[in-house]
């Protein structure tokens, strides 16, 4: 009777070491999971520095974090058939003191570790988001500073300004390399980026026919026939070598 007794401790015994192994590691998975959402995977949050680096301290809050519902499927082929392996990916969205929306995602990075070429670190891939934020502020500014000493309101909302590159796209490292650059900021201007050496970068002019189509007769052959005047307000803004593409 003894015996059995103490058996059934040892076996009563060995499944709360069990159970608690179990909660655990639930416990566990848990806190990474948590840790992962409210900081590891929260870029807002886990490079605070870098954003306040590149907005300026103050400059900038957080609007809006979404993970979209919409899954990232990436299905690759084996011997055993089709494993399709689903990412959700996460937004945050960025109200800046100058009244600018944008919008930061993961959602390049999560691509990028599914391709067999260059990977991106979550930092290389912040810093291209923010890459793509300065590109864009850096076209407005030159349509308030240059086209619209040329084009009339209409006229101007025909075009896009961008900063583009040639040569395919930039490896990781070059972002490594562009956050370390004193210049490299929200404020950053069209000379910066023609300037920098890291990158065969050139601004990108480009009028759509959809949005010509709605200028009067009379805006659209002002429109036409300012490219001249457009080239020569370039020179003088950015020198004679600028390298651009204008398309009307």
């Amino acid at each position: 009777m003894e015996s059995e007794k103490v058996k059934k401790q040892g076996s009563f015994k060995a499944f709360l070491l069990g159970l608690a192994a179990v909660l655990l590691i639930v416990i566990i998975y848990g806190g990474v999971r948590l840790a992962n959402y409210l900081y590891f995977g929260n870029w807002v949050v886990r490079y605070k520095p870098m954003l306040d680096d590149f907005f300026g301290e103050g400059n900038w809050t957080v609007v809006s974090d979404e993970t979209e519902k919409e899954l990232i499927a990436s299905t690759t082929y084996d011997r055993w058939g089709t494993n399709t392996v689903h990412y959700k990916y996460r937004n945050w969205t960025i109200s800046t003191s100058d009244g600018e929306e944008y919008t930061i995602t993961n959602h390049t990075y999560l691509i990028s570790l599914r391709k067999s070429g260059n990977k991106y670190t979550p930092k290389q891939a912040l810093i291209q988001q923010l890459m793509f934020i300065a590109h864009e502020h850096a076209g407005k500014i030159f349509i308030d500073g240059i086209l619209s000493e040329i084009l009339s309101e209409s006229e101007i909302a025909c075009f896009d300004v961008d900063i583009s590159w040639r040569n395919g796209n930039p490896k990781p490292s070059v972002y490594t390399k562009l956050a370390k650059e004193e210049w490299f900021g929200y404020d950053s201007t069209v000379a910066d980026w023609l300037s920098t050496d890291l990158y065969d970068f050139y601004l990108w002019i480009r009028a759509f026919d959809y949005r010509v189509e709605k200028l009067t007769e009379e805006e659209q052959e002002h429109l036409e026939s300012s490219a001249d005047e457009i080239a020569e307000a370039l020179k003088n803004a950015l020198g004679d070598d600028v390298d651009y593409e204008l398309s009307l």
